[in-house]
């Protein structure tokens, strides 16, 4: 039906959109059920995967992104059961001192995503967690990143560095305590189709600064960024490609604060240069 064949364009076109894939590619993935509607960009299937996508996201904003890159990363391709992600060469280091699990030797405490651990894969390295069945595959234009990260000279200070297929002593110690806050899937959801949302947040390199700040008691991330599109703007893209549709397909429609169940994620100009009247 030409209705039938048009829909599924318009889904294609939005997928496309949002992650800078072919429109073959997004088209490939409607006729086979891959994507929808009101979920153009495909979720991650398991809770456990969302929850690592959304701790990276938090990781790597809350730190400080570098310039011109979503999160350090050229290119993410979103896949049902993970994600392939491109690293930019001069944010690699970054991403893996991020998100790899360390003893912060000034303050005393975890730094990082505990329980995850690298694994070469070919030339790319896989971030898979102990704690959850999560796991994504970052990739490196230079065929021999792989093989030169894992010749590194070990850093007492890593917890993944002795202790590659198992916990530390210290990451079991402080997994033990009270988390600082429950299980959040609607944050987990929401944060994990921020980050399959790529084209938008700048991996064209349109994108001057990528920064965040997440508030726990108000569970929402509020993202700081420099760029030509308007805050409102960006936040009308985001919703158009499926961010905040839930089971029912509700969907919040005005504002730069995307709201998902109890989680939320603001676009805001950085405070003071910029100002965004509406946000």
């Amino acid at each position: 039906m030409p209705g039938t064949t048009r829909n599924r364009d318009r889904v294609a076109e939005l997928c496309s959109e949002a992650t800078g894939l072919s429109y073959r590619t997004a088209r490939a993935w409607v006729a086979g059920g891959l994507i929808t509607r009101q979920c153009p960009v495909p979720d991650a299937d398991h809770p456990d995967q969302r929850a690592l996508e959304a701790e990276m996201v938090l990781q790597l904003a809350t730190q400080g992104a570098p310039a011109g890159a979503l999160l350090g990363f050229t290119r993410i391709v979103p896949r049902r059961d993970g994600l392939d992600l491109w690293l930019r060469p001069d944010a690699a280091h970054q991403v893996l001192g991020s998100l790899l699990p360390r003893w912060d030797l000034k303050f005393g405490v975890p730094r990082g995503i505990l329980g995850l651990r690298p694994a070469r894969e070919d030339d790319s390295v896989r971030l898979r967690s102990l704690v959850h069945r999560g796991s994504v595959l970052l990739r490196h234009p230079d065929p021999g990143w792989a093989a030169s990260f894992f010749a590194a000279k070990p850093c007492f200070a890593h917890f993944w560095k002795d202790s590659l297929d198992r916990l530390n002593e210290d990451e079991q110690e402080w997994l033990r305590e009270p988390p600082e806050g429950e299980t959040d899937p609607d944050r987990d959801r929401l944060l994990s189709r921020l980050m399959r949302r790529s084209r938008f947040l700048g991996t064209g390199g349109h994108v001057q600064k990528w920064t965040g700040t997440y508030s726990w008691e108000r569970r929402e991330l509020a993202i700081e960024w420099r760029c030509a599109t308007e805050p409102e703007d960006l936040a009308a893209l985001l919703r158009r490609s499926g961010l905040t549709a839930g089971p029912s397909g509700a969907m919040q429609r005005t504002g730069c604060t995307l709201a998902l169940g109890g989680a939320a994620v603001t676009v805001r100009r950085p405070r003071p240069e910029y100002a965004c009247s509406t946000c």
